[in-house]
């Protein structure tokens, strides 16, 4: 660990007992901006600092690649690691590629069991919402395989508040295991889908993963002057591209400035302002280099008062109306 890596925090998710790492590791570069020597010195590194928290995907570097290159890094240390993938985006060509049914859970699980290889997944997502399928057909099969002991704990991704109030109802009554967890976009720019979902949460005892905790690069300060240089997510991206506009680029100069006045980096600022909000368990970022686990990781240290929120708020509040980030 270095020594400039504060010690990392664990917190609850949700209801459940489970202590998972404050900031923890999306796998969405692995397979496709890392290769397998890099995506296990990215994991191990990790877990030197203390991170236990993995989030990939069954898409996530196309065919299940990263699945394949985390359980690959994880295979000396799965009881030190909560894994969590999840299914429901489209995976392969044809009829049965996408979507919740029941066969396609069940056989897109067993899949990534083999791909991870592991024989039990911590935590399974509901990728997105299914509109073909009953979600109780959706919610029976996740409930089979948490007996069947393929799955430890259910999870939705996606899903707005009213949909996480109805699943939960739903399952209660069936006396099916119920998503103990819910992921969605989430940044100190981009807040509306938590002011949605957080009083579900709440209500339930659920927790709240974060993604996209730095608003696609925004708010690690690389973007400056409008500009979007060559290897960032925004060069040749037009509808980011379009988010580099001067009232935008000066809201994310003073969330710097104001993070630089207080001893952290904007990276640390916006990790740390995540972990700040409610039923918030664990921030997921996607890295490429162990450099960039540890940047990640100062969030842990980042303590905000009353006031300073009510300060980023005042910041943020400068933001154009309606702005799609």
């Amino acid at each position: 660990m270095s020594a400039n890596t504060p010690p990392m925090r664990y917190r609850n998710l949700g209801n459940s007992g489970v202590q998972v790492s404050a900031i923890g590791l999306g796998g969405n570069t692995f397979g496709r901006a890392c290769n397998a020597a890099q995506t296990e010195r990215i994991v191990h590194h990790a877990l030197d600092i203390g991170i236990n928290h993995f989030d990939c995907a069954d898409t996530y570097g196309g065919g299940g690649v990263s699945e394949e290159l985390l359980g690959r890094a994880l295979r000396d240390y799965r009881y030190d690691a909560i894994v969590a993938t999840k299914t429901g985006y489209p995976f392969d060509p044809g009829p049965h590629g996408e979507g919740l049914a029941r066969r396609r859970i069940m056989a897109m699980c067993n899949e990534s069991l083999q791909r991870l290889g592991m024989d039990h997944i911590d935590i399974y997502y509901l990728h997105r919402p299914d509109p073909h399928t009953p979600i109780e057909a959706s919610l029976r099969a996740l409930d089979d395989l948490i007996r069947a002991g393929k799955v430890r704990y259910a999870g939705v991704s996606n899903y707005p508040g009213w949909e996480i109030a109805r699943i939960t109802e739903r399952s209660h009554a069936r006396g099916w295991d119920a998503p103990i967890v819910s992921q969605s976009h989430f940044s100190m720019l981009s807040r509306s889908v938590a002011q949605d979902i957080t009083p579900a949460l709440q209500a339930y005892e659920m927790g709240f993963i974060p993604f996209s905790p730095l608003a696609g690069g925004l708010l690690t300060g690389k973007y400056r002057n409008g500009d979007a240089p060559a290897g960032t997510r925004a060069h040749g991206n037009a509808r980011f591209e379009r988010l580099l506009q001067p009232d935008v680029l000066a809201v994310v100069g003073q969330l710097e400035q104001f993070a630089d006045d207080n001893g952290w980096t904007l990276t640390e600022l916006a990790l740390g302002w995540l972990l700040h909000q409610p039923q918030v368990s664990s921030v997921i970022a996607g890295v490429t280099s162990p450099a960039q686990v540890d940047a990640n990781a100062g969030a842990a240290r980042v303590e905000l008062t009353t006031v300073q929120l009510a300060q980023i708020d005042t910041i943020v509040a400068g933001l154009p109306a309606g702005l799609d980030l």
